[in-house]
């Protein structure tokens, strides 16, 4: 997240021969690259995580992502040793990367298995939080170097500092989580899964594809309001660094206080319900959101925060419900590997890439608004796939039950 939202900074850092849109769309590649590692990444969390446990996999995650993040804020810069500093920090995102895939599905299943059925929805949405959190924390200590010693010094050399308190960070994290439980659930278990892919892909099929389908329009709102707002305001839109920042930091605030009040509305009304009613809000009002964001330089300032609060709190009521639905989709001896493989597929899928592929359409549209029709076909995927959950989780549950049965043997016949 802060190398998401460090891009426009990095771009000239790591790509100078290259100038604006163009060193922008070389930076988002790279982001985009990171990506590639995860579905692998999800099928390796997924098999240590439903056969060998959800901290052990935890554990992994954690220190795999802690060693490319803290690596990233040493390398040297393309004028100190020219090609190889973007191929080296290509070498990092790829880690990155593959550590991800395991981090944010082993917080939902975690979570999802220890929290009470009645703040089941509420507790797991702390997974959601706690990402923003990092970007909170990242933004506010680029806007403080920015406003404390200028722009010109944070892409001189301050940029470094938040990837390595991340790194730090990341040391004090895999200490807490040694000493965590493993959940209550997988404990219960009388044997783990031997083979949680094969048995997730054979059986639970339509599962993954319809949370594919929930989470489409999470992963792009999220990578675009939440990871490329930054760039948007400051690179495309031409808002001073920190007024773009302070914009970017409402989203994330607004975000934040309003996912657990999500969760705590689809705990007590139905995660179905309370998902679709904020998604078709979100898909009616998203041709005014873009055009209000093209020209949110234009409003006064408190007019253009409170717009921008009021957009990300409505994502964040849709996103709250996301990590427990897709949680229930999947057994416990093969939670962990479905939850991976939804999440890395729709975030590759439709995040990931969302930075890169808005950056191209704004720049050979030469409109800020264009990002609207992705947004728009990625919330139409995400109500289908909303409005088809109570089938198709019937259905998982009937093929859950039919492989049940075909794993017990009949006793033999007496004579």
């Amino acid at each position: 997240m802060v190398y998401a939202a460090l891009a426009p900074i990095i771009a000239t850092i790591f790509f100078p021969s290259q100038q604006g849109v163009n060193a922008l769309l070389e930076t988002y590649g790279l982001f985009a690259i990171g990506f590639i590692a995860r579905p692998f990444g999800a099928l390796l969390f997924g098999f240590l995580g439903d056969r060998f446990g959800r901290r052990y996999a935890l554990l992994l995650a954690i220190s795999l992502m802690t060693v490319p993040t803290f690596l990233i804020g040493c390398l040297p810069t393309y004028a100190t040793i020219g090609l190889w500093a973007p191929l080296a920090l290509l070498l990092c995102r790829l880690l990155q990367g593959l550590a991800l895939s395991g981090e944010m599905p082993g917080c939902i299943t975690f979570l999802s298995e220890s929290a009470p059925l009645r703040l089941q929805t509420t507790l797991t949405s702390l997974a959601i939080v706690a990402s923003l959190i990092g970007l909170l924390v990242g933004a506010n200590g680029i806007l403080y170097l920015d406003y404390q010693f200028g722009t010109t010094a944070v892409q001189s050399h301050l940029w470094r500092i938040p990837f390595l308190m991340a790194g730090a960070f990341g040391v004090i994290v895999y200490y807490l989580r040694r000493h965590l439980p493993e959940t209550p659930a997988f404990l219960k278990q009388t044997h783990a899964c031997q083979q949680p892919i094969r048995t997730c892909l054979r059986f639970h099929w339509r599962a993954i594809v319809q949370g594919i389908g929930c989470y489409a329009g999470n992963a792009i709102y999220f990578y675009f309001f939440m990871v490329f707002s930054l760039t948007y305001f400051y690179r495309l839109s031409h808002i001073p660094l920190h007024r773009a920042l302070l914009f970017t930091i409402s989203l994330q605030v607004a975000m934040l206080i309003m996912i657990p009040v999500g969760g705590y509305l689809a705990d007590r009304y139905g995660r179905r319900k309370i998902g679709l009613i904020f998604l078709i809000i979100i898909l009616i009002s998203t041709y005014g959101t873009m055009i209000f964001m093209s020209q949110v330089s234009h409003y006064p300032l408190n007019a253009a925060l409170f717009g921008l609060f009021m957009i990300a709190a409505l994502i964040a009521g849709y996103s709250a419900t996301l990590p427990a639905l897709v949680a229930s989709l999947f057994p416990i001896d093969v939670r962990f590997t479905g939850v991976a493989i939804v999440n890395n597929s729709a975030v590759t899928l439709f995040g990931g890439l969302s930075p890169l592929l808005i950056t191209y359409l704004i720049s050979t549209q030469h409109s800020l608004s264009v990002p609207m029709w992705p947004i728009m076909a990625c919330t139409g995927i995400s109500i289908l796939s909303f409005w088809l959950f109570a089938s198709a989780s019937h259905d998982a549950l009937a093929n859950n039950r039919e492989r049940q049965r075909s794993l017990i043997k009949p006793l033999p016949c007496e004579d």
